[in-house]
């Protein structure tokens, strides 16, 4: 994969991450239902369960890149299997987005319980099929651009991707929290329109890059 700037890794890891939050799911439900019990703290509990998760799984894949050595032909099926899953992201974003006033309205009536808000953000990561799919395609793709400035890389894809979800969830939070519509069904609509387009943009950069690796040395 071509090399990216540590700038560049993190602000399109914030957004890739922003838009795959927004799109309704377990962890918002989970969210809205945990903030009408305890307020704004539920969402930055919450994010912070997904975060240890993810840091986890950032360290496992990080040591399975290296077993790669390199090797190009691999790059090329994560990064065109990412792109393809991006393209079905950004398909459901743009064609088909869940309604979000309705998500809200099934989460107040089905409060669930996980213990704490940590555990229940850690559980409701590793229990969501999407989520082990989302890292293994377009999570991998990213730590395979980010090894190639090292640390800091990785380190600046992981801080990204995590503070769109903390942003996101705490919004929320405090929206519901506060008793106030922060996120209307309306602007809700634009933003994944906008997280769409962003995201199919994304999806063209990463087909893109593995097919002129597969050209520029000869794979095919």
């Amino acid at each position: 994969m071509p090399s990216l700037t540590i700038d560049i890794i993190y602000l399109t890891s914030f957004a890739i991450g922003f838009s795959g939050a927004i799109v309704p799911g377990p962890l918002l439900s989970y969210t809205i239902t945990e903030s009408l019990k305890k307020g704004f703290i539920a969402g930055p509990l919450i994010s912070l369960g997904h975060a240890l998760a993810e840091l986890v799984l950032v360290i496992v894949l990080t040591m399975g890149i290296n077993i790669f050595n390199d090797n190009e032909k691999v790059f090329v099926i994560i990064g065109a299997t990412g792109g393809l899953y991006l393209v079905w992201m950004a398909y459901g974003m743009l064609i088909k987005p869940p309604v979000f006033d309705l998500v809200i309205r099934k989460s107040e009536s089905n409060l669930k319980q996980y213990g704490n808000q940590i555990f229940g953000g850690i559980l409701l990561s590793i229990t969501n099929p999407f989520w082990g799919i989302w890292w293994t395609t377009i999570g991998l793709s990213y730590l395979i651009w980010a090894k190639n400035i090292g640390i800091t890389g990785i380190g600046s894809f992981y801080i990204g991707h995590i503070m769109s979800d903390f942003l996101w969830y705490s919004l929320i939070s405090f929206g519901i929290g506060s008793g106030r519509h922060l996120i209307s069904p309306k602007i809700h609509k634009r933003l994944m329109l906008i997280c769409g387009l962003f995201v199919l943009c994304l999806a063209g950069y990463f087909i893109f890059s593995a097919l002129n690796i597969l050209i520029v040395n000869n794979l095919a």
